[in-house]
């Protein structure tokens, strides 16, 4: 079957060959209208109608009909209307496009609105806006609260969430949509002011929790809270007050914030919660709140009770089911409960719940269970626990043990009594049975006995009065099973009692006597395990020593008795016999054994000699039948160690020495009387005395140098210590010799502590003193007296006699004197009332042998004052210095202040006055301080009057007057600096402004100073004064100054230039582009930051320098360029799109007029395209460039047989080749 081309596209194809046969030049001109923007427009908007574009091409735009005098290509559409656009042209016929229609909508009236309350609110308050006349039915309202929030509706309320201090704006924004056109009123934006809330916070000490001990008592409770106040600045300076409500119930308290920490006034006195509630009023007036329950508790301590019943009093068996009932007796405040029982079976809830506090359980098992009980509160947790036995009984034997001897336990039945346990006979429980059988089974060394009783109400006692072991075993049964269920099915574990074999009674050896005081060994003759001992014979009292061998205490005189029992053990029991008394007799013990040297118990002995004798009473008590017997002891280690037998005869009542004692010494007396004890008597101490120690014997002063006829000083000896101690002796003596020999009596009196020497001393003389102690001489160092001739030649004289007030004369001169002892010591005195008048020191440098004065303002007179020794001082003839007269009223003015580098106001004098005649100048200056580093001023310094030049630092300035070669300088005045602030630094340097536009300049460091702005670097009035200055708007580039001015009005050195450079923005949107329809483009815009391209559709991203674009048609695209400093520029660039061509599958070369050609659609579009046709062997059958004669279907003249060959169509360089196949069908 034969493949056609589809009916369209022949119709197409007809219809083309049918217009091509009209003559070419009569083709009408394009008029399709391109619409740049919406055809549906709100008030304000345009649309931009545009025409197509052609050389020698005019236009001419009508609306509803009529023309609009616009001839351009472009048409700014503002509304409503039906648009054409008649093309006319030089090469084609008049043409006019279809209409266009573009609808205007009007915008809805700016809604004008209300604000309630309409004074400023504080943060979190509900705000009501609402819309003056709204009309929700054509109307939406949009509103924008200014902190990124917005909302819906007419009527609306909105709370601002703010945490700041004082009042904070926001700017409130409403606007109308209409809901039939969607266009948007006017914004219309008031102001809200709205008042901050702070950010508070608080912490307790305990965190809001107390836990009482459960022992505290209700009404012993009594908590304080102690509150401390964490709030952060800036909130915390800006509270002015706050209110509290401590949760008690009593009225809120006010406070101050310097109060903080504060505590409730009333303690808490019960246990709960307690809502504290503190609310902090801020500086604008606004009430913060801040809530915390304070919680006061006791530690839980868990506790319960059991009450058991049961369920039914007619039930059969009696002992099963039962209720149990816990009594709650758990204490401490809020407290939530756990309760379990294990095991978790054979039970159930009667009432209440495991999480209450009394739950009723309902056993329907026997068993053994274990209920526990577990409180919590804030404080902690406790738990508590019982065991129960359901339905079986219960029986216990009292307790087994171990028994010394015969022992009888009682195993009677008293129908529910004893103790489990315990003694007192059986516990016995028929846990709510009505019957009960028990039996009681033993075995011993007597053999097996078994009773049974079918009561719990029975008397019965076992006598175990035979050594060995036996066991009690007990068992009851209900009618709900027997005590032993109750451990498994077991028997009950028995009772084990142990008897023990009595020991007898031990044998001890009769003691003898002592004396009082001694101690006694009693050990007994008969064995035993151990031996209790006693100091009476009461059989409950405790041993006093346990063991073989008793030492006792010390005795007292008489009869003293013990007593000692055997004891063995066995199973940890003590088994004690039988007590056997002994009796120890005690004769009193030695005394009255004293002894002393020279009626005291010290003495005393100079180092080597030898003590006198030591005597010693005669004693009593011992054995007054017998002699006694004497040892004499010595120690030289101490009072209480290290005594040995005493040398020579040492067994006699009294003792005497004989060696000799070099260190303290110790002696002691040792008693014996027959068997007593020795006895020591009193301790006495010889001392062996050193002499005084050279130290302790100092006498002053060591040397005197005095000149004849001068009177030597007192000798003064030191208070003397050591040796034997006082009282001391004293004897001075005096050699003319030499310091160490040839010593005699001192004349005068010379017994004293201290010593006068006589005046008629000559040449050297040694004196010391020499102390007695303990008849030991101790005689001091040596001190020399040593008398020297009388200072002569002592002259002074002066160069020059008369000088200036206030300066300093010439050295005074002093003669070398003679006599003394060579050794000179010089001190200058000065008067200024006369020759004899009163001398003080002269100050400076005084002690040598001239003197050079110092500055003097008066007739002053001087002298020497020379010393030797200790000879009496040397006084000098004396130099009278005269003082011509001074000059006065010498003063300058005044001081200033200036700002630093500038120059200060002229200085001016007073004329002076005193002086010798005429006066001359010289002006001086210091940058040191006023009273020092002067140096002639700068500049004309030698007149009345100064002008100081340009200052940079604080300089000191004076006068000098000088007359006849006086000078005086006046006071000195300062001239301070006051500091310049710092020069501005601006925060951006070199500013960029846009054409027409302003730049902001802005200094960083204003500190406190006001900012200046000028157009010119000196001189002229601020433009603007201010820290941030707005240029106006510039055309071209412009440089500013600024400079700071600070408080003192100083403004800074230099002004501080700031350039503003104008931007020209320059958009490129690159070269205009053609495509192949379907196919992408990139466009490469440049010259700004940010892009904005319209029409955006058919781009990849409208906001990228080079978006992709991909349009269906020829589109112009204007990008809007953004540069650093916001200036904006535009350019267009055009993508034409060239119609992809269309390739028929088939065509039929049959000479019949139609499809007898291979048509390519749009090929002309592309004049350069080459075609290349292949058949199946891939021979090339057909090629062209350009395709205005279309392939027939012939290869060399030649008609091609049906088949389908392959075609490439190479559009151009730059496209990738078209292929595919055809086939020729006839």
């Amino acid at each position: 079957m034969r493949q056609l081309l589809p009916r369209h596209l022949f119709f197409s194809l007809l219809a083309f060959l049918l217009l091509s046969s009209v003559h070419a030049w009569a083709a009408p001109c394009p008029n399709t209208v391109q619409i740049e923007g919406r055809t549906v427009l709100c008030e304000g908007e345009e649309t931009i109608l545009r025409a197509p574009e052609g050389a020698g091409l005019s236009y001419l735009w009508f609306k509803d009909g009529v023309q609009t005098g616009v001839t351009t290509r472009e048409l700014q559409v503002t509304e409503t209307g039906r648009y054409r656009v008649q093309v006319s042209g030089t090469a084609c016929d008049v043409s006019v496009s279809s209409e266009v229609p573009i609808t205007v909508n009007s915008r809805p009236a700016a809604p004008n609105f209300t604000v309630t309350p309409s004074t400023a609110a504080c943060a979190g308050t509900a705000l009501a806006f609402s819309v003056n006349n709204a009309d929700d039915a054509l109307f939406i309202y949009t509103w924008d609260f200014g902190d990124g929030n917005t909302a819906r509706g007419s009527n609306v309320t909105y709370a601002y969430d703010l945490r700041e201090t004082g009042v904070k704006p926001y700017n409130v924004t409403v606007f109308a949509t209409s809901r039939e056109t969607s266009c948007e009123s006017e914004p219309v934006v008031r102001e809200v002011q709205v008042r901050p809330l702070p950010e508070i916070s608080f912490t307790e000490e305990n965190s809001f929790l107390t836990c009482l001990p459960d022992t505290v008592a209700d009404d012993e409770i009594s908590v304080t809270a102690i509150i401390s106040n964490t709030t952060q600045e800036p909130y915390l300076s800006d509270i002015r007050s706050y209110s509290v409500d401590w949760g008690d119930g009593s009225a809120p308290v006010q406070y101050r914030p310097s109060d903080f920490p504060i505590s409730n006034p009333r303690p808490y006195t019960a246990v709960g919660d307690y809502t504290i509630t503190i609310s902090a009023v801020a500086g604008n007036g606004c009430t913060e709140p801040f809530t915390q329950v304070y919680s006061v508790s006791k530690e839980p301590k868990a506790g319960f009770s059991l009450g058991k019943k049961r369920a039914d009093e007619n039930q059969q068996p009696p002992c099963v089911p039962v209720i149990v009932t816990p009594e709650d007796s758990a204490t401490g405040g809020g407290l939530s409960y756990v309760w379990s029982v294990t095991p978790d079976q054979g039970y159930v809830l009667e009432s209440g719940s495991l999480t209450e506090a009394n739950p009723v359980f309902r056993f329907t098992e026997s068993g053994v269970y274990t209920i526990e009980q577990i409180v919590t509160n804030g404080c902690d947790s406790d738990t508590a626990s019982q065991g129960i036995v359901v339905g079986w009984p219960q029986v216990q034997p009292p307790a087994g043990g171990v028994f010394c001897g015969p022992t009888r336990i009682d195993l009677s039945g008293t129908g529910g009594g004893g103790v489990p346990g315990g003694g007192g006979g059986l516990f016995i429980d028929k846990n709510l049975g009505e019957e009960i059988t028990v039996t009681i089974s033993i075995n011993g060394p007597k053999g097996p006995t078994t009773r049974t009783f079918n009561s719990e109400t029975f008397s019965y006692a076992y006598d175990f009065d035979r050594p060995g072991t036996y066991t009690i075993a007990v068992e009851a049964v209900n009618e709900c099973g027997s005590s032993n269920a109750i451990f498994q099915g077991q028997p009950q574990p028995p009772v084990q009692v142990i008897i023990l074999q009595q020991p007898g009674l031990p044998t001890i050896a009769n003691p003898g006597i002592v004396c009082e005081g001694d101690f006694v060994e009693l050990t007994p003759t008969s064995t035993a395990p151990s031996f209790a001992w006693f100091d009476t014979d009461d059989p409950n009292a405790t041993p006093i020593f346990v063991g073989n061998t008793f030492v006792t205490p010390p005795l007292p005189a008489g009869s003293n008795n013990f007593y000692v029992a055997a004891r063995d053990s066995a199973q940890g029991i003590l088994c004690t016999g039988p007590r056997r008394q002994v009796t120890v007799t005690v004769n009193p013990r030695v005394t009255n054994n004293l002894i002393d040297i020279g009626g005291q118990e010290t003495g005393s002995v100079c180092v080597g000699g030898v003590s006198a004798a030591l005597t010693g009473t005669k004693p009593s008590g011992g054995d007054e039948t017998s002699p006694y017997s004497y040892t004499w002891l010595v120690s030289t280690a101490g009072p209480d160690r290290g005594f040995a037998a005493a040398p020579g005869v040492n067994n006699n009542q009294n003792y005497t020495p004989t060696q000799p004692i070099n260190a303290t010494t110790w002696f002691r007396r040792v008693v014996r009387s027959a068997n007593c004890s020795p006895d020591s008597s009193n301790v006495v101490e010889v001392v062996a005395v050193e002499p005084v120690p050279p130290s302790a014997n100092v006498v002053t002063p060591a040397l005197q140098e005095i000149c004849a006829g001068d009177v030597p000083a007192q000798l003064v000896g030191s208070q003397p210590n050591g040796g034997a101690g006082g009282p001391y002796t004293y004897r001075w003596e005096v050699s003319s010799t030499e310091p160490d020999a040839g010593f005699v009596a001192a004349p005068g009196n010379n017994n004293g502590e201290n010593y006068t020497p006589p005046t008629n001393l000559t040449g050297n003389s040694w004196f010391r003193r020499v102390v007695t102690s303990g008849s030991c001489d101790s005689p001091s160092q040596a001190v020399r007296i040593t008398v020297s001739p009388a200072i002569t030649s002592n002259a002074i004289t002066a160069s020059q006699q008369d000088e200036c007030s206030g300066t300093a004369p010439a050295t005074i001169t002093g003669s070398a004197p003679a006599g003394g002892n060579g050794n000179y010591t010089y001190q200058w005195q000065v008067s200024t009332s006369g020759a004899t008048g009163n001398f003080t020191p002269a100050s400076g440098t005084n002690n040598q042998q001239s003197y050079t004065p110092g500055s003097i303002t008066q007739t002053t007179w001087f002298r020497r004052v020379v010393s030797a020794g200790q000879c009496t001082p040397s006084e000098s003839n004396v130099v009278e210095i005269r003082i011509r007269p001074a000059i006065t009223g010498n003063t300058i003015s005044a001081a200033q202040e200036i700002c630093s580098g500038t120059q200060p106001a002229a200085l001016t004098g007073t004329t002076p006055s005193g002086g010798s005649g005429g006066f001359t100048y010289r002006w001086e200056s210091s940058i040191s301080g006023p009273t020092a580093g002067f140096n002639p001023a700068p500049g004309q310094n030698t007149g009345a009057g100064y002008t100081p030049p340009v200052l940079t630092r604080d300089t000191w300035f004076r006068r000098v007057a000088i007359s006849a070669g006086c000078e005086n300088p006046s006071e000195a005045v300062l001239i301070s600096m006051l500091p310049l602030p710092n020069a501005p630094i601006l925060t951006v340097k070199d500013a960029r402004a846009c054409v027409g536009g302003s730049a902001t300049l802005t200094v960083a460091n204003a500190n406190g100073n006001t900012i200046e702005w000028f157009d010119a670097p000196t001189g002229g009035s601020p433009l603007f004064v201010g820290t941030t200055f707005v240029t106006p708007e510039l055309s071209g580039n412009t440089t500013f100054y600024v400079q700071a001015r600070n408080n003192n009005n100083c403004t800074n050195a230099t002004r501080t230039a700031v350039n503003v450079t104008i931007v020209e923005p320059v958009a490129d949107a690159g070269p205009d582009v053609e495509i192949i329809q379907g196919r992408p483009t990139e466009l490469r815009a440049t010259g700004g930051v940010t892009y904005a391209w319209e029409p955006a559709e058919s781009l990849s991203n409208a906001n990228v320098a080079n978006p992709v674009a991909r349009p269906d048609v020829t589109t112009t695209y204007t990008v809007t360029v953004t540069t650093e400093e916001g200036c904006t520029a535009t350019d267009e660039v055009t993508v034409t799109v060239i119609p992809t061509i269309t390739a028929p599958n088939a065509f039929s070369p049959n000479g019949d007029r139609v499809n007898d050609v291979w048509e390519i659609g749009n090929i002309q579009n592309y004049p350069d395209a080459r075609i290349e046709i292949f058949n199946r062997w891939g021979n090339q059958i057909f090629s062209s460039t350009g395709y205005a004669t279309p392939w027939d279907g012939t290869y060399n003249g030649e008609s091609l047989p049906v088949a389908t060959y392959y075609y490439i169509i190479y559009l151009n360089s730059s496209e990738k080749p078209i292929s595919g196949h055809v086939t020729i069908i006839r």
